[in-house]
């Protein structure tokens, strides 16, 4: 090759390669198809997700996915394009949800090796092309398929209307034992609920909405899933409403790094709050985690929703936002929508994957969100939850109160705990974890009595304030004495409290003056201490020496898979 040529600043196939490895998780490049049929005008867009457990696995993985509609389907030109990168009917058009022209392509080779296509517009005939990458070299260049006249796969036909389009993935490399169609399903109605609900919210009020978007996974169809629980849920019907808070519009100036082609100006921003029931967040302790309340979703409530154009692109906490993120934030919900000319301001790059608004408009999102977070929602939820803890108090009061049945069983069986950490030091590690644990002071003070009392050598500490996410369990060894703290917003905690209170319920409606099966669930709680405690005097059997040969890293990461398979088990 002469070096003294015009070259092209891209070698296609080895660049494609090295593009499968994008931010696209499973979910995110499926919705990329997705955005493709709405874009399309599409009433009805069909998936299909066949999965078979390879040689040598145990769990399925998905094998074929096939994607259907009843859109506008394309013209020659177009389908022939369709797979190239970079080309889009829409390229830099912000009144839609696509814009760069790479999302399905992009998406489908993070996953698979071979896409084909199949379309037809009205009056016209289905038309085929395909990519395959599977065989790509250092000196190949893979190359779209030439467009051909093909009936549809007779096992596909049901997917798409009279005319539309139909993209199936097959050579399916990269897809993980962890996609759980079911979730997927979730994220779908969360994602898209502006197109497939039924109600919609304007100013204050709910509208209807006629002949919404259906979708369909393996059959079922997709129900809208509303983070502000304001819209109505199918699958709760006769749920009670959040209650919804005045929308906060206002215009942003377009970034001039991104400015629209189209010549906007200026871009709106709509945010909107609600306020969960308050039948559904009685009680601080099980932090929304109920059985009914798990049902919907509550506990995954913590973040914002951001909307680009009505369609999620990010559903988390916002990266540096302040107020910091609260448990009891679940009990509210949020969502910002955003002008699609507003991109560069919230990081929305040529995959549609996450948010992260930049700091002048971070602030400013601050600014307009903070008195309703903080001197609105989480102040009612405060004083609901103060009203509500001395009935609480005495519900779990008598046997079923704390620990003592445990510490008291096994005062004298404690071996010491041996530590060489200093005096002074042990009183900052206590008032440390004091602080953390207790934002009044007289629990503080009251938590640091029982860790010096010396009638207690071992001591259990229910923790309301660890992320549900986190350890169920963690055992202290730098304060002292032989502590484990309960993370009581874990799954595996919540549901055991559920059923024991469940048990004190059943108890008191059938015979109050019984206390017989008051006594069963409060020796079986006793029996899942003891189960902790041995646990817990593992790890306190570990010498200086064996911590320095790395058995603590693996007890940690034992730990955190422990916590993790536990927690998805209650899920």
């Amino acid at each position: 090759m002469s070096i003294n040529q015009n070259l092209l600043p891209i070698h296609v196939g080895m660049a494609l390669k090295s593009l499968r490895n994008s931010d696209f998780d499973a979910y995110s490049a499926i919705c990329e198809v997705i955005d493709n049929s709405v874009e399309a005008k599409s009433s009805e867009i069909k998936i299909k997700i066949d999965s078979k457990v390879p040689e040598g696995k145990r769990v399925p993985r998905p094998v074929v996915m096939a994607f259907g509609d009843d859109g506008e389907g394309m013209d020659t030109e177009t389908l022939q394009l369709c797979l190239k990168l970079g080309y889009s009917r829409r390229y830099d058009s912000r009144k839609g949800i696509g814009r760069f022209g790479v999302g399905m392509t992009f998406g489908a080779i993070s996953l698979c090796q071979k896409i084909e296509v199949y379309s037809r517009q009205k009056r016209g005939n289905w038309q085929y092309t395909f990519l395959d990458i599977s065989n790509i070299t250092p000196e190949s260049e893979p190359t779209i398929h030439e467009i051909e006249n093909k009936e549809l796969p007779k096992e596909y036909e049901e997917l798409v209307g009279d005319y539309g389009t139909l993209v199936i993935w097959t050579k399916m490399d990269r897809v993980d034992h962890e996609f759980d169609v079911d979730e997927f399903r979730h994220m779908v109605g969360r994602i898209y609920r502006k197109s497939i609900g039924n109600e919609k919210i304007e100013k204050k009020k709910i509208e209807k909405i006629k002949d919404p978007l259906k979708i369909f996974v393996n059959g079922e169809i997709i129900t809208p899933h509303d983070p502000l629980y304001v819209t109505k849920n199918s699958k709760f019907p006769d749920d009670e409403r959040a209650s919804i808070e005045d929308d906060v519009t206002f215009d942003w100036n377009v970034h001039s790094v991104d400015a629209p082609t189209s010549g906007e100006k200026r871009g709106k921003i709509t945010i909107r709050t609600s306020l969960l029931p308050a039948s559904w967040r009685k009680i601080r302790q099980h932090s929304g985690r109920s059985t009914e309340n798990n049902k919907r979703r509550v506990w995954e409530n913590e973040g914002i929703s951001i909307l680009r154009n009505g369609r999620e692109v990010f559903y988390d906490t916002i990266p540096n936002f302040k107020p910091a993120k609260d448990v009891i934030d679940r009990f509210w919900g949020c969502e910002i929508d955003f002008d699609a000319s507003l991109d560069h301001w919230f990081s929305v790059k040529n995959i549609k994957v996450g948010a992260r608004p930049l700091k002048d408009l971070r602030e400013e999102l601050q600014k307009r969100l903070q008195g309703s977070i903080l001197n609105n929602f989480r102040k009612k939820i405060k004083e609901e939850f103060e009203k509500t803890d001395q009935e609480e108090t005495k519900i779990n009061s008598g046997p079923l109160k704390g620990h003592k049945q445990t510490e008291r069983a096994l005062k004298d069986s404690v071996p010491p705990i041996v530590s060489s950490i200093p005096e002074e030091e042990i009183e900052k590690n206590i008032d440390e974890h004091a602080k953390q644990l207790f934002d009044s002071p007289e629990e503080q003070e009251e938590y640091k009595k029982e860790l010096k009392d010396p009638e207690t050598p071992y001591k259990i500490i229910e923790d309301y304030k660890a992320r549900s996410d986190g350890p169920f369990v963690d055992v202290l060894d730098n304060v002292g004495k032989k502590v484990v703290h309960y993370n009581m917003n874990h799954p595996f905690f919540l549901a055991i409290n559920n059923k024991i209170n469940d048990i004190k319920k059943i108890a008191a409606e059938n015979n109050p003056e019984n206390d017989e099966l008051l006594k069963v669930a409060s020796d079986l709680k006793a029996d899942l201490d003891a189960l902790i405690y041995a646990y817990a005097e593992g790890i306190y059997d570990l010498d200086d020496l064996t911590r320095l040969q790395k058995v603590g890293e693996t007890i940690d990461e034992h730990m955190f898979k422990w916590s993790y398979h536990l927690r998805k088990t209650y899920k």
